[in-house]
């Protein structure tokens, strides 16, 4: 959900500061989690791919029931004379699961825990994964509103 008005507390965009509840504190978003993850070893992008979409994704979605948004960034490094950038990426995607709140995240995380559905999991990882790669976080979006953007 998007909140009506700006939500933040920290200073903002060109030093315009606001004291306005967060939008996890009014309740006006979702929960999201981020894991960076790079392929395994040996692994075409092209085949990662194909098998993140195809196998694993459908695998995460059947064992998690309450996940509201599956979301992956496959990673493609760019670079100009700006910004450098190396032969390969640290990460391959950026996946984003949401949930409705933080108590629904936890109880997605319980359903992924349940030893059966770990094991199942983990051997799937190890079919595209460096699973020593993975980093899982919970994040906390603030938006630059329109209006700071030049956008009516």
């Amino acid at each position: 959900m998007k909140a009506d008005r700006p939500i933040g507390r920290q200073q903002g965009w060109q030093g315009i500061s606001s004291d306005l509840p967060t939008a996890h504190e009014i309740g006006d978003c979702m929960f999201k989690a981020v894991v960076l993850i790079k392929r395994k070893k040996g692994m075409s992008m092209k085949d990662f791919i194909e098998y993140y979409e195809n196998n694993h994704a459908p695998l995460a979605i059947s064992k998690v029931p309450n996940l509201r948004r599956y979301v992956r960034h496959f990673i493609r490094p760019y670079g100009n004379e700006v910004y450098a950038t190396e032969a390969e990426a640290p990460y391959d995607v950026i996946t984003e699961i949401w949930f409705d709140n933080e108590e629904e995240f936890h109880k997605g995380m319980s359903y992924l825990s349940e030893p059966e559905t770990a094991s199942l999991i983990a051997a799937d990882e190890e079919n595209l994964f460096d699973r020593s790669s993975i980093r899982f976080m919970t994040m906390e979006d603030h938006e630059t509103p329109a209006e700071l953007l030049g956008m009516n």
